[in-house]
């Protein structure tokens, strides 16, 4: 198991669980913090974009790790925030089942044991790779959903967390999947790039072999009218 990322999902989950707590609080204050201008730049110099619209406004943090914090303009939610972390030269990244195991004690750290981990999955989008999951659980009795993406850069590492309230589970999502689904690395979208390369050819492969499956059976089905 690697330490860090324990460490790393519990200070994301700990934001997330701040942002909730102060989710009311920061909805009487929103006059006083006026919303960004449509933008997809999550820090001067970062690589990772976002795609927000005037609906979002930026909220501070002290934390250095912590490169953006946004959250919706009505009610605070969705939010969503990206932490940055060294990347060791050398080091493998995570597995699926490390990835999980280091989501599940991050939330535990901070209380929320009944966290649930759904659609998880390891990719590499350009040479890169990355990490993408779903967790349900409960905050003060609100259900809530969020999406996390991990990737992992040249030498450093990525961790863009989403969260929305889930009533129902639909609707939380449905804010979620543009949000996670339109980031950008390096001007590129996080796509499983290794698919296409890798199905293609497989796909090539099968059609020909039924085309050659089709034509030996032309060949050898008997004519009409013969003996």
């Amino acid at each position: 198991m690697h330490p860090s990322l324990t460490s790393s999902l519990a200070l994301i989950i700990t934001l997330v669980m701040q942002t909730c707590f102060s989710s009311h609080a920061a909805h009487a204050e929103e006059a006083k913090i006026p919303p960004v201008p449509w933008t997809t730049e999550c820090a001067p110099g970062v690589p990772v974009r976002l795609p927000l619209s005037s609906d979002f406004q930026r909220v501070k943090s002290e934390n250095p790790s912590v490169l953006c914090v946004f959250r919706h303009t009505l009610g605070g939610f969705p939010t969503i925030n990206i932490v940055e972390e060294p990347r060791h030269e050398g080091s493998a990244p995570p597995n699926l089942e490390e990835y999980r195991e280091g989501i599940t004690r991050g939330y535990r750290m901070v209380g929320l044991n009944e966290a649930t981990l759904s659609n998880s999955v390891v990719g590499e989008s350009n040479g890169l790779p990355f990490f993408s999951t779903e967790i349900t659980f409960t905050n003060q009795n609100t259900p809530m959903v969020a999406k996390v993406l991990v990737v992992q850069y040249h030498d450093r590492t990525y961790t863009t967390s989403a969260i929305a309230e889930a009533n129902p589970l639909e609707t939380g999502r449905a804010a979620l999947a543009p949000l996670i689904d339109g980031i950008e690395v390096d001007g590129e979208l996080v796509r499983d790039t290794r698919v296409t390369k890798s199905v293609l050819p497989l796909i090539g492969l099968g059609c020909a072999a039924l085309v050659l499956v089709w034509v030996g059976l032309r060949s050898v089905r008997p004519r009409k009218g013969a003996a």
